[in-house]
């Protein structure tokens, strides 16, 4: 009977240790699947946004420039700066007489090149008399 007990203990224990031992394998191999999915959803929002790109950059070989390339509002602070550059180099002579983003946007007469890794893109700005 003592032994019997004994098999039945040391059954339990190497039970016990197999299934630490595989739950320890799945948290594992599911701590890297659950990683894997992350840096999956991590290349499909930079395909995505490459995608965006590639459009953005072959609407503006087209002469369409997109809010894609230069957001509407980095755009309007551009101009904001421009325009207190002027009015400080001019004293105030001279003033933007386009301010809404969205004529630049509707616009096809602008230079766009690349240099490198760069884009440069050539927006003319009108200016007038106050």
């Amino acid at each position: 009977m003592t032994s019997l007990l004994h098999i039945q203990r040391q059954t339990q224990a190497e039970l016990y240790r197999q299934i630490k031992h595989e739950t320890s394998v799945l948290s594992e191999e599911s701590s890297i699947i659950a990683l894997a999915l992350v840096k999956f959803d991590d290349l499909v929002i930079l395909m995505d946004n490459l995608e965006s790109f590639y459009q953005a950059v072959q609407s503006l070989s087209n002469g369409v420039l997109s809010p894609e390339l230069i957001s509407p509002e980095h755009f309007e602070h551009v101009l904001i700066q421009i325009e207190g550059r002027i009015t400080i180099l001019t004293s105030g002579k001279l003033k933007l007489l386009r301010k809404k983003v969205t004529h630049y946007y509707r616009m096809h007469d602008f230079i766009a090149h690349r240099r490198n890794d760069d884009l440069f893109i050539h927006i003319p700005v009108p200016l007038g008399p106050l």
